[in-house]
C-alpha cells in the first residue's frame, strides 16, 4: 500500500511539473505574441504647405513704434501695449473647398515675427475668413487649462471672468491739457458683442512649404475717431470700444 501511494504521488507530482512548464510555455509564447502585435504609433499628419501672417505695424503711410507720440485728435499720445486676438481662420479655394486653419493668434504690437495661420493641403487661396476677437464658446472656456496664446492670464479678465478675454489691449499716455503732462489711460475690449466677422479675397498660389502673407495693421485707423482728451480708462463693452472694433472690422487690416 505505501509503494501504491508513493506512486500515485510522484505521478501527480510529474503532472503538476509537466503542467507547470507547459503553462510557463504558453505565458512565454503569449508574451511574444503581444510583442509581435506592438505597432508604432502613426506618423503626424503632413500637409503640403503652411501659410504665416507677417505682421507690419503702420501709422498711415509710416511705421509704427511704441512709445512714441502720435496726435490723435490734437491730442499727442504715446502707446507701450497694443495687443489683441484674431481666431477661427478658414481659407478656400476657387472650388469652395474650405480648410480649418488656426483657433487663435494674438497679435502685439511689439512683434514683427511671422505667425502661422494655417497648414494645408490647398494650391491656392481665394479667400480668408477670420474674426477679431474670439468665438463665444472659446472667450468663455476655462484659460487656466487652455493653450497658448490663449493662456496669457494678462488677456483674460480675471477679476470679471464671465466678460471672458479682452479682445484687444491698450495702455498708454496722452497729454490730455496740452501741458507735456502725459496722463496714463487704458482700453480693454471685451465681451462676446465686440467680436467682429472678417473676410478677404487672396487670389494667391501656394507653393510647398511656408508661404508669408503679409498683413498691414494701421493703428493710425484703429484709434480713428477716439477722443483721448477725455480718456482715462475703458474695460469691457462701450461705444468707444464698439467703434474701434468696427474700426478693426473695416479700415485697419488689409493683405498683400
Amino acid at each position: 500500500m505505501k509503494n501504491t501511494i508513493y506512486i500515485t504521488l510522484k505521478n501527480k507530482l510529474t503532472t503538476a511539473l509537466l503542467f507547470s512548464s507547459l503553462m510557463l510555455a504558453l505565458v512565454g509564447c503569449k508574451k511574444e505574441d503581444d510583442e509581435e502585435i506592438i505597432t508604432p504609433p502613426a506618423n503626424p499628419v503632413s500637409y503640403r504647405s503652411s501659410v504665416e501672417l507677417q505682421p507690419n505695424h503702420q501709422w498711415g503711410s509710416e511705421g509704427f513704434e511704441l512709445n512714441t507720440l502720435y496726435t490723435i485728435n490734437g491730442v499727442d499720445v504715446s502707446f507701450t501695449e497694443v495687443r489683441f486676438y484674431l481666431s477661427n481662420f478658414q481659407m478656400s479655394d476657387m472650388m469652395n473647398t474650405v480648410e480649418e486653419g488656426e483657433k487663435a493668434i494674438l497679435l502685439s504690437a511689439a512683434d514683427s515675427e511671422g505667425i502661422q495661420i494655417a497648414a494645408t493641403d490647398l494650391e491656392h487661396v481665394h479667400g480668408l475668413q477670420f474674426m477679431f476677437g474670439l468665438d463665444s464658446i472659446t472667450n468663455h472656456a476655462d484659460p487656466t487649462i487652455a493653450s497658448a496664446p490663449l493662456n496669457d492670464p494678462l488677456m483674460h479678465w480675471g477679476w470679471n471672468p464671465d466678460s471672458g478675454y479682452k479682445f484687444l489691449k491698450v495702455e498708454g499716455s496722452a497729454d490730455i491739457n496740452s501741458d507735456g503732462n502725459m496722463v496714463p489711460f487704458s482700453i480693454h475690449a471685451a465681451t462676446d458683442a465686440l467680436r467682429r466677422d472678417l473676410s478677404a479675397m487672396l487670389m494667391s498660389d501656394l507653393a510647398e512649404g511656408v508661404n508669408e502673407l503679409q498683413l498691414n495693421i494701421d493703428y493710425a485707423q484703429m484709434f480713428e475717431g477716439v477722443d483721448f482728451a477725455n480718456l482715462s480708462g475703458t474695460h469691457g463693452a462701450s461705444d468707444l470700444t464698439n467703434g474701434i472694433a468696427d474700426n478693426i472690422q473695416n479700415d485697419v487690416l488689409s493683405f498683400e
